[in-house]
């Protein structure tokens, strides 16, 4: 009798052991969490779209909107993704791909870091203020509509509505509604703001917002852009360039070898290096004199059909016909060397240089003059698995801006613009996660044997994309160079910088008046 006393006792005590464990566990991961705790000294999560983590002391994990956020805690989003936080009626957007970390929570106040990426802040006017940190600038503001954008060696803090206090190096600036400050080296300069400049997040999050707040936008205005922005969005109809480099041409079902298809145009937007090159970053001017038909190969025959080599003729700069139409430069010891090297010269109207030397430079000349023996095959088999459930986007590459500055075009130039314009029509190109609109570009113009110079600039960490097809900066114009747009937006970064989403439509144009305002941009 006794031990059957004993026994239920001690399942009795074993029963109150684990509900105290289990009790003990729910607390801890709701006070981590922040489901427990002081909720004034948090931040409530009202809405996540997409993939987004939180890092709580250490502990990572899915965030949703039974988080409470307090400080410390790391925020980020994946691609696609957001994160809208409320505290007293205002609002605080985290874009995607993007990584902010919460400085301070308190009932007047919330200081948010952003360390890369996007985030649009609306402030109610109820009596609550916020601080945006980066690192080169903070955006401060009781009463506004803000955004700022952080990149690799550039900020730049935009103003919609109220007032936004720039800080820098110990200064302040207001940026009243309707302007933005770009900072980049800690050098900075304000404008106003481009329509055209809005990216997709701060454009889908300012037609959110136009019932709430007077923008220094309209609605209808913001619709329109919206609507311009689809009708961009047309895919298909063109090749396919797959992971490999090779290409499926949409006229035949055939497959041919990377770098040797030639007879094909391509539509596509790009950056301007005219003050800015493809990585949205400005170039550097030099007064040096300095030949550079040695850096451009001459152009190749017009009827695309192979030059002639006898094998002795070299160019007094010491390149070589290879045979193809293309030159190849020997070193001393007469073997072709790379192109590569620590200093960027570019040749501007009026015959002057421009030198970067902190970057490393590459020129890939790749136009082929032969066309292609293909072989009738099927894509599904000859391409992998993997290959066939790549994600996808277009690309296109136009320099038609240049049909109406003809007068502006360097001599001899003219020969590498089509007669419509047009460099590539549009393809579709397979990628990989992680992959950037510069990798595409680089792909395909190797596919089509179309000629691309690059340079990567350590300073900013990103690829400066100096020609495509012979045509450089300043080739028409002092305000001349290339672009690139994504889904209509003109980005204020690099392409190296941008990370592609399946389904993203790219376009790399030539702008030759305002820096981009007649590709559909403004001055960033």
């Amino acid at each position: 009798m006794e031990t059957k006393k004993r026994k239920k006792l001690y399942n009795v005590l074993m029963a109150l052991v684990i509900v105290a464990v289990a009790v003990a566990g729910i607390v801890i991961v709701g006070i981590t969490r922040g489901y427990i705790g002081n909720k004034a000294e948090s931040i409530n999560v009202s809405e996540v779209y997409g993939i987004a983590g939180i890092d709580k002391n250490g502990i990572v994990y899915t965030l949703d909107k039974k988080t409470n956020v307090t400080e410390g805690n790391t925020i980020s989003t994946k691609t696609r993704a957001r994160v809208k936080l409320e505290k007293n009626g205002d609002t605080y957007i985290i874009g995607e791909n993007s990584t902010a970390v919460v400085k301070e929570v308190s009932d007047g106040q919330i200081n948010i870091e952003l360390v890369s990426g996007e985030m649009l802040v609306f402030m109610s006017g109820a009596g609550g203020s916020s601080e945006l940190i980066t690192e080169y600038v903070t955006a401060a503001s009781s009463d506004g509509i803000y955004s700022v954008s952080a990149r690799t060696g550039t900020t730049t803090i935009y103003s919609f509505a109220g007032e936004v206090i720039a800080g820098l190096d110990g200064k302040s600036e207001t940026l009243q509604a309707g302007s933005y400050m770009c900072v980049m080296d800690n050098e900075n300069y304000t404008a106003d703001i481009d329509i055209h400049s809005l990216s997709s997040f701060q454009l889908s999050m300012l037609i959110e917002l136009t019932d709430e707040r007077r923008l220094c936008f309209t609605g209808n205005e913001l619709a329109a852009l919206a609507a311009s922005r689809q009708g961009e969005n047309n895919y298909g109809g063109g090749d396919t360039v797959y992971l490999d480099g090779s290409v499926l041409s949409a006229n035949a079902d055939t497959t041919v070898q990377s770098g040797s298809y030639t007879d094909t145009n391509v539509n596509i937007n790009t950056e301007t290096s005219s003050g800015y090159g493809a990585d949205g970053n400005h170039s550097e001017q030099d007064n040096k004199e300095e030949d550079k038909k040695g850096d451009t190969p001459e152009p190749p025959p017009k009827d695309n059909k192979p030059a002639e080599n006898d094998g002795t003729a070299t160019t007094e700069n010491g390149k070589k016909p290879n045979g193809n139409g293309e030159y190849t430069t020997e070193n001393a010891t007469g073997k072709p060397h790379g192109t590569e090297s620590t200093t960027e010269v570019h040749e501007n109207e009026a015959g002057t240089t421009d030198t970067r030397p902190n970057g490393t430079h590459k020129t890939e000349s790749t136009t082929a003059t032969q066309k292609p023996t293909t072989e009738k095959t099927e894509a599904t088999t000859e391409h992998t698995q993997a290959e066939t459930k790549a994600k996808t986007c277009t690309l296109q590459i136009r320099c038609d801006t240049i049909l109406n500055n003809k007068a502006d075009l360097t001599p001899g130039k003219d020969i590498y613009v089509p007669n419509d314009g047009v460099i590539l029509e549009t393809v579709t190109v397979q990628f990989k996660d992680g992959e950037t609109a510069f990798d595409v570009l680089r792909r395909t113009c190797e596919a089509y044997g179309i000629q691309l110079e690059y340079s990567y600039t350590p300073i900013y960490g990103s690829y400066y994309v100096e020609g495509i097809n012979y045509l450089y900066e300043f080739d028409c114009g002092s305000q001349s160079g290339w672009r690139y747009k994504v889904n209509g937006w003109l980005p204020n970064y690099g392409c190296s910088s941008y990370i592609l989403s399946d389904k993203d439509v790219i376009v790399f144009c030539y702008t030759c008046q305002g820096l981009g305002a007649d590709v559909g941009g403004g001055v960033y």
